[in-house]
């Protein structure tokens, strides 16, 4: 494997089988820089914009509000999940 302070998730290696196709595909990865900036950076636009929208006080009157709320916390909790994938970018 490349040396490198911070590893890469294992999620990055599903379908590799040999240490050769791991290393391909983690050298893959951390040549991939520009991607990986450009989707992080729409990532927390999306997190943003949810963040944003929040509730209107009127939301809170549908008695439905606790599943929109779940929802909302489900697609946040996901952006976080998908940009942790990148946390080796950190600290370089």
């Amino acid at each position: 494997m490349i040396s490198q302070d911070r590893k890469l998730a294992a999620v990055w290696f599903k379908g590799c089988i040999t240490p050769e196709e791991k290393e391909a595909r983690e050298t893959l990865i951390r040549n991939s820089t520009a991607f990986s900036t450009l989707l992080l950076q729409v990532l927390q636009d999306k997190y943003d914009t949810i963040e944003r929208k929040g509730f209107k006080e009127d939301d809170y009157a549908d008695s439905g509000w606790t599943f929109l709320q779940a929802f909302r916390n489900g697609k946040l909790a996901e952006i976080d999940e998908i940009a942790s994938l990148f946390s080796f970018l950190k600290e370089r």
